[in-house]
């Protein structure tokens, strides 16, 4: 089942997947196009933007910080909030009912109450 994670979560995997970049640990697989092996700790993890080998990956079901990490080396870590940002704010909205977004569900901001209900 796939987890909601909170707008902070999100984002904290998505910074944990540029310092891996950083560090040199996203090395793209020759004749692979997309395709990288990410180190982490004493493990190393076969990675494409969508899809990743770790357990946070496979169990959760949402972007870890491979995941992030190989968007990053593709150019294509824009943030994910950014589509979803009023004009004039910086505060994400539920894309249900305008209310303030406290967590993604679907790849979409929801408030608590969407939350609980879709």
């Amino acid at each position: 089942m796939q987890q909601v994670l909170s707008r902070e979560r999100v984002e904290a995997r998505r910074q944990r997947g540029r310092e891996l970049v950083d560090q040199g640990k996203v090395l793209p697989i020759i004749g692979q196009e997309g395709q990288f092996v990410v180190l982490n700790g004493q493990g190393a993890y076969l990675v494409t933007a969508q899809s990743c080998s770790c357990p946070d990956a496979h169990y959760r079901q949402v972007a870890c910080k491979h995941m992030w990490a190989a968007r990053f080396a593709l150019g294509q870590a824009d943030d994910p909030w950014a589509e979803f940002e009023p004009e004039g704010g910086d505060e994400s909205q539920c894309y249900r009912c305008g209310e303030p977004a406290e967590a993604v569900q679907g790849g979409r901001p929801v408030c608590g109450w969407h939350i609980l209900r879709c």
